[in-house]
């Protein structure tokens, strides 16, 4: 699942909602803000999320463990979420860009 938070201006309570309604295993925002990533980083402990008031915030967010790097672009750095296949049941490592 993916989500633009709009800089916290997503309601938390319907974001909330979402995730608990879809059950993701995997969670791709942007536009993370400090608000957000609190209902984020409860309902998905794993993962690694960067809230920013300014607009540039950006996590993934797991039900499983979960190795985030920084994936260098031209713009601006996104991250790679790579899931190992000894925890997710993948025959390889897979991964998820955000």
């Amino acid at each position: 699942m993916t989500a633009n938070l709009l800089v916290d201006g997503a309601a938390p309570a319907s974001l909330a909602a979402a995730i608990e309604e879809h059950h993701p295993d995997i969670l791709a925002v942007q536009e993370l803000g400090p608000t957000t990533a609190g209902v984020v980083g409860s309902l998905l402990p794993h993962g690694r999320l960067d809230p920013q008031s300014h607009g540039f915030g950006l996590g993934i967010a797991a039900r499983r463990p979960v190795r985030v790097d920084r994936l260098d672009l031209v713009e601006r750095p996104g991250w790679i979420a790579t899931l190992d296949p000894t925890e997710w049941g993948f025959e390889r490592p897979f991964g998820v860009v955000n």
